[in-house]
């Protein structure tokens, strides 16, 4: 996770005078991973990062710009997308060449 990210999160939940536990109970998740998103170390979903923004009163918009996670990205899109998690996995395991790539992207 990009470490602006996660420093503008500390001091949103600092100045509204909020402890990691209990942006946690607001957020729904657990206190170390509020922990962990805020040292950089995890990456919060899409929809994590929304309850968030709701819990900090600020622009989800405006903290989505500062994460620039792009495997986070990857990952929501093979889950939402039909086809593209197959796609990925098999670019990862090299069993596609470039051509077969393109191929595959073209359909």
């Amino acid at each position: 996770m990009n470490s602006e990210l996660a420093r503008h999160i500390r001091v949103l939940r600092n100045s509204k005078g909020l402890n990691q536990s209990e942006l946690a109970r607001l957020v729904g998740v657990n206190p170390s991973y509020v922990w962990e998103i805020e040292r950089g170390r995890r990456h919060p979903s899409k929809k994590t990062l929304k309850a968030i923004a709701e819990a900090l009163n600020c622009d989800y918009e405006a903290l989505d710009a500062l994460d620039t996670c792009l495997e986070r990205d990857l990952i929501e899109w093979a889950n939402e997308t039909p086809g593209v998690r197959e796609l990925l996995l098999k670019i990862r395991d090299r069993r596609l060449d470039a051509e077969q790539i393109a191929e595959e992207l073209h359909d």
